[in-house]
């Protein structure tokens, strides 16, 4: 059967287009190998983070690029420094923000959620111990706290919900598991979805901004009705702006570091250009001729953030599927509203490109705010309204062949 016949059926879109994608990251993965044997001479290293025997996994996702001049003596020095503090800061940041592992030298989101779930069984609220976390982590919860008393589709306290999503969406076979199929998926799925919005279930203190000292505490009544579901409680979770984070804390180490002259990747969708990075073009995806293409570029010339979302993956990528059910489409992606539970359905792929200087500080989490909010907006209006400064890309699911600019 030919491309063109296959892009006839809707069943097979998204098969098509883990097959091309596929291909393109074979492509990138072979070009990155070749510049691999130009080490230490000028011109762009792709850094790799130093492994951590704790946390095997922290850089997973990541990808950090920097500029190198100089002696091939100078360039292997500067390698050696960048990788340093590159590695450190990503580790700290990721050992800081994981909500379900501890680690030895860190009060970690992990460590609040397990003293403020220690003791279920306790009438009224369970009261968290007060613990000191780090300067970082202090001004990250306090951020996320805003955002989550402020923003509709945000929500720090619902990492149960965040969670059970998250389990169905790294399924080898998760459509079986999925809401629109599976009655008690949808059933447990409504009642996360209502027992998270009670914001009085939650209560998170900061205590000292001298000392950075918080305390988590959570409602019986929350421990109650989740066991009921039989989940194991872990409700606070940083969720959908945890890359971000990781990316603006390594954005200071550098900064401070002297390490400008780099851009950041994630494969949630962010690229972050330090503060001496020009000249990097920021591409567009929605399909062309029955294929994944890109659209459009969006030129950059000095530090930016740019954040992407796809309903897509690229060939085997976790947290994605499609189905159909009758003539409609069911796109499930890591994006979703922490309200609903879903996206809008009307975006393929939708983009937000900022010009950032390092005043701005948290210019990720601002980003991926912004685009989830349109990701998820089903108001009718105009929200792009509201955020100044940025520059909007999108392609529908109904027009994958057209790039709107706004």
């Amino acid at each position: 059967m030919k491309i063109k016949e296959l892009f006839k059926d809707k069943k097979t879109v998204i098969r098509v287009i883990l097959f091309v994608a596929a291909i393109v990251i074979a492509a990138t993965m072979f070009s990155r190998a070749l510049l691999g044997l130009s080490r230490n001479k000028e011109g762009y290293q792709a850094i790799t983070a130093t492994p951590v025997e704790d946390a095997l996994v922290y850089a997973n996702g990541f990808t950090f690029n920097y500029y190198f001049s100089g002696s091939s003596g100078e360039i292997k020095e500067k390698i050696k420094e960048v990788t340093a503090a590159y590695s450190n800061a990503l580790c700290r940041a990721y050992k800081q923000l994981d909500a379900d592992e501890e680690y030895n030298g860190y009060n970690n989101i992990a460590t609040l959620n397990r003293i403020a779930c220690s003791n279920p069984a306790s009438a009224g609220v369970i009261e968290g111990e007060p613990v000191k976390v780090s300067d970082e982590l202090f001004a990250i919860l306090k951020d996320a706290y805003y955002r989550t008393l402020t923003e509709e589709h945000y929500n720090m306290f619902a990492g149960d919900l965040y969670g059970y999503i998250s389990s169905i969406l790294v399924l080898n076979e998760p459509q079986e598991f999925d809401p629109a199929i599976n009655a008690d998926t949808a059933d447990r799925l409504e009642r996360l979805k209502e027992l998270v919005s009670h914001n009085e279930y939650f209560n998170l203190e900061f205590l000292s901004d001298t000392e950075h000292t918080v305390r988590f505490s959570v409602n019986k009544e929350y421990f109650d009705r989740l066991a009921e579901l039989e989940i194991e409680p872990a409700p606070l979770n940083i969720g959908i702006l945890k890359d971000a984070y990781m990316a603006e804390t390594v954005r200071t180490v550098m900064e401070q570091g002297g390490y400008t002259d780099g851009y950041l990747t994630t494969q949630s969708g962010l690229t972050l250009a330090l503060s001496k990075q020009s000249g990097l073009n920021f591409c567009i995806y929605g399909v062309k001729d029955e294929n994944v293409a890109i659209l459009d570029t969006v030129p950059s010339e000095s530090s930016a953030v740019y954040c992407a979302f796809k309903a897509f993956g690229f060939g085997n990528e976790a947290m994605y599927y499609a189905f159909a059910i009758g003539d409609d489409m069911y796109y499930r992606c890591p994006y979703f509203s922490l309200k609903t539970g879903y996206d809008n359905g009307k975006y393929l792929t939708l983009y937000s490109f900022r010009d950032i200087t390092t005043n701005d500080i948290h210019p990720c989490a601002d980003a991926v705010m912004r685009t989830l909010n349109l990701w998820c907006d089903e108001s009718g209006s105009d929200p792009l309204s509201t955020w100044d400064g940025y520059k909007t890309y999108y392609v529908t699911r109904d027009d994958m062949g057209t790039v709107i600019k706004k």
